[in-house]
């Protein structure tokens, strides 16, 4: 299973918009719906939407600032066979009690946002912009050319 872990970019600051929603949910329609989505052509049809790739989401700020209800469907999948929500996608990059900062830490531009797609071994294969959809979409035809394809 690899994972495609979104920064996501959007955070309130003193009251203004978030900053780069519209990026971070274009990125998650993307994986969603296209049919070029590596999520949509290597999911078996009717499986959970994780059992090939593994979806989280990192974004700005505290976990106070974001609820569920905000999230997109992508990263509260329903799953199983009873369709139990996983809440466990989304994460806040400020930590609770102190310590690095994971934005500052990898050096993410909190503007732009980061797309990095993880190998099953932990090993960081490619690191694109929130926009890099085709970069995303030919890393993996490559090599799961033949995969079963979600209806």
């Amino acid at each position: 299973m690899s994972g495609i872990l979104v920064g996501k970019t959007a955070v309130h600051q003193h009251g203004q918009q978030p900053v780069g929603r519209g990026t971070r949910d274009a990125l998650i329609q993307f994986l969603a719906q296209d049919p070029d989505s590596p999520l949509r052509r290597f999911t078996p049809a009717g499986a959970d939407v994780e059992v090939v790739f593994d979806l989280r989401s990192v974004h700005q700020g505290s976990h106070t600032e974001t609820t569920v209800a905000d999230l997109p469907a992508l990263l509260v999948p329903s799953k199983g066979k009873y369709g139990l929500r996983d809440y466990e996608k989304a994460f806040a990059s400020h930590l609770v009690d102190g310590g690095e900062e994971i934005y500052e830490v990898r050096g993410i531009d909190r503007a732009t946002g980061a797309l990095v797609v993880v190998r099953p071994g932990q090993y960081v294969a490619m690191v694109l912009p929130l926009d890099g959809t085709s970069a995303l979409t030919e890393f993996f035809a490559r090599f799961m050319a033949g995969t079963v394809v979600t209806a």
